[in-house]
């Protein structure tokens, strides 16, 4: 009988296990999903698609292919994820309105700015646009490094060898495990002419840089309003962009005004369907007033939002409200985070350069490394083949007398007449003097006899002294930095040439001008529901509404649109709303979740609400010391205070004093009567004070005010 083998049990620190797992995780994440190289300013799934059209072949000057059939190469041979992502992703490549120069051609749809999704990958075509050859033309002169792909059936860049500064041309964004980024695309020419600037001054100032690229340049066009902010954004590498819309003036019908929108945010790039809806919802919600009509008049790549001003009213306040109520001016909140060694960190324009230029250093050295080696052996070929044309008669009767091809090479080689038979003892002592090399053999021997035609001959000598040049220019460039230097800004300068074009976006300090808005006056009631979600409804709404319905609702504050809500709660906070920030609707309506748009904790619950601040504050602690605070110590531009810090206290009550003469305090054991000028008056920060004589165990469990 077989003896029966024991299982082996391993203990494990199951807190530990998972914290690895996570940090492996969260590593591969950062270095090898989420953040672009810093070097070709793509992330691992742009390059592999970019790799994989140029190895089917999807060039500039060839016909298009299914889309479907580069997501699955890129797949099943670089890239084991889901198809969307990689569909998604080529899309985005593909979208003028995304890119500052797209690297993909898309034939079909391929999505629109109004936010319209692409055709499934099965009925779209594509193929590389001219400009990603800038990123890709050098990848057969094994210039970068190649490594095995997931399975070890293929071989992929680690990066590609890139002169164009892709980066910041087209951008990116990404969020990995606790970083994220987000770099907005840049005018090509300034950019390359920001570069060529560092080069020839490497201690050149982020306001020189900005004086030649002043900002972002998105395809979308729009005014950029915070210039000034610029120098941080690029001395730092993390920043805000405030984007506005372009709004022109047109005369309407009926002596109205229209405002025409002809270019939007490019953080709305994708989503102006979307954009013209929420201006619309706020119109019909009478959070923006004056507007009689709106419509997308846009046709292709051309925008045209037409708004119509009622008559009457100030065009300038209208447009500031849009401005300020809506994503027509939006904010682009940029981290210019990147991956450099396989570490993520974040650069400022003069870093980004700076590695920008070792890594043109490093491909270009190693591209005219290559060339001159290639160089240097086509010389030495070309140089015996010259040399052999001089002996031809000789090698001839070598190869006639030889009986072996080792024979031959060893007496090319090596002069080695031992095992050839001559005619001539001239030709045999000419033959022991050949020292021709195994490259230089090999070629003579694969040589065909029509090379030794004059004019044949003629082309060797000119291939050589054609080589001799770029081997003396190769040489030039290697040896001498400078000469790398003027290198790279030919190449710059040549990208410019045929890829530069105007700049879209405007870059001013244009401030949005402090308008007092005009809203008419009106009552309203807060209601609050007893799960926590706030609505205002209006006084016929109010009015229709059964008293049952009313009663059911936990908080109902008659107030004016115009008013401050003071939410004051029993943990001791202070939460505070405008009126007309919350909501407005039907009764039915359900309103927001206050703990959504105010720091509200679910747990607490709410004391008072108020919008009187020409008032005092009574607390009533639940051991019975109780104070007066005014109203004006709450007044802060904050959103949400801390009031008091409770301890072993709590708070029972907190009521708004205003002609009130004295309070009933009812506990669990007595009824007192306390005048209200008995309470001290104090401010927020001082602790309530003790102003009954009551038991240990006694606790307030009522209150009532008395006029």
């Amino acid at each position: 009988m077989e003896k029966e083998i024991e299982p082996i049990i391993e203990t494990i620190d199951y807190n530990e296990t998972m914290k690895e797992s996570y940090v492996d995780y969260a590593i591969d994440v950062i270095t090898n999903r989420a953040l672009p190289d810093v070097r070709d300013g793509l992330k691992p799934v742009h390059r592999r698609i970019l790799y994989s059209m140029w190895q089917l072949g999807l060039l500039p000057d060839r016909g298009f292919r299914k889309s479907a059939k580069v997501v699955g190469t890129v797949l099943g041979s670089y890239h084991p994820h889901g198809d969307s992502s990689v569909y998604e992703t080529m899309v985005r490549m593909a979208q003028d309105f995304k890119m500052g120069k797209p690297l993909i051609k898309g034939q079909g749809n391929w999505g629109s700015i109004d936010g319209d999704s692409a055709a499934a990958m099965r009925y779209t075509e594509c193929k590389l646009e001219p400009i990603a050859m800038e990123i890709l033309k050098e990848l057969n002169k094994d210039i970068v490094e190649f490594v095995p792909n997931f399975d070890n059936t293929e071989l992929e860049p680690t990066v590609l060898p890139t002169f164009l500064p892709n980066l910041f041309i087209n951008g990116t964004e990404g969020i990995a495990v606790g970083f994220k980024t987000e770099i907005p695309p840049h005018n090509l020419k300034e950019l390359t002419e920001a570069i060529i600037a560092y080069i020839k001054n490497p201690n050149i100032t982020f306001e020189e840089i900005l004086e030649i690229m002043p900002g972002p340049d998105y395809p979308t066009g729009g005014i950029i309003i915070n210039k000034k902010e610029m120098i941080k954004l690029y001395s730092t590498g993390n920043g805000t962009v405030s984007i506005r819309s372009k709004i022109k003036t047109e005369e309407g019908t009926y002596g109205k005004t229209n405002l025409i929108i002809t270019e939007i945010p490019y953080t709305q790039s994708g989503k102006k369907q979307a954009l013209i809806e929420n201006i619309a919802n706020l119109v019909r919600d009478k959070k923006i007033d004056g507007i009689s009509d709106i419509r997308d008049e846009s046709q292709g790549e051309e925008i045209r939002i037409v708004i119509e001003v009622k008559k009457g009213f100030n065009i300038e306040e209208v447009k500031h409200i849009l401005f300020k109520k809506t994503a027509l001016q939006d904010n682009q909140n940029c981290n210019f985070l990147v991956i450099d060694k396989n570490v993520p960190i974040r650069i400022n324009i003069k870093d980004y350069f700076k590695l920008y230029l070792e890594f043109q250093e490093e491909i270009l050295y190693r591209k005219y490394e290559i060339l001159l080696n290639k160089s240097n052996k086509r010389k030495e070929v070309l140089l015996g083949l010259l040399d052999a044309a001089q002996y031809i008669d000789v090698i001839i009767e070598i190869l006639k007398g030889a009986q072996k091809r080792e024979h031959v090479k060893n007496c090319l080689k090596n002069g080695d007449t031992s095992n050839i038979k001559f005619k001539t003892k001239k030709n045999e002592n000419i033959a022991k003097k050949f020292r021709f090399t195994e490259i230089q053999t090999n070629a003579i021997l694969e040589m065909k006899l029509e090379r030794l035609i004059n004019l044949e001959l003629e082309k060797i000598t000119l291939e050589k002294e054609t080589i001799d040049k770029n081997i003396e220019k190769y040489e030039k460039i290697i040896s001498n930095k400078k000469n790398l230097y003027k290198e790279i800004i030919n190449n710059l300068k040549e990208i410019q040439k045929k890829y530069s074009n105007n700049r879209k976006t405007l870059v001013t300090d244009r401030k949005t001008k402090t308008i007092k808005e005009k809203i008419v006056k009106e009552d309203l009631y807060v209601v609050i529901d007893r799960f926590g979600y706030i609505k205002t409804i209006d006084i016929p709404t109010y009015e229709r509404t059964s008293k049952e319905d009313l009663d059911k609702q936990k908080h109902l504050l008659k107030v004016e649109n115009i008013d401050t809500l003071y939410i004051f709660t029993k943990l001791g906070m202070l939460h505070k709303l405008k009126i007309n920030d919350i909501p407005k609707g039907k009764f039915k309506d359900k309103g927001r979740p206050l703990d959504v748009i105010t720091k509200y904790d679910k747990s607490d619950d709410i004391l008072l609400l108020t919008t009187n601040t020409k008032s005092k504050l009574l607390f009533v602690m639940k051991d019975s010391s109780s104070k007066l605070v005014d109203f004006s110590e709450f007044i802060t531009n904050r959103k949400t205070i801390k009031i008091m810090n409770l301890k072993d206290n709590e708070i029972m009550f907190i009521k708004s004093i205003t002609n009130e003469k004295e309070i009933k305090i009812i506990t669990n054991k007595e009824e007192y009567l306390v005048k209200i000028n008995e309470i001290p008056l104090l401010t927020k920060g001082v602790k309530p004070k003790k102003i009954l004589k009551t038991k240990k165990d006694e606790i307030v469990t009522s209150l009532k005010l008395n006029a």
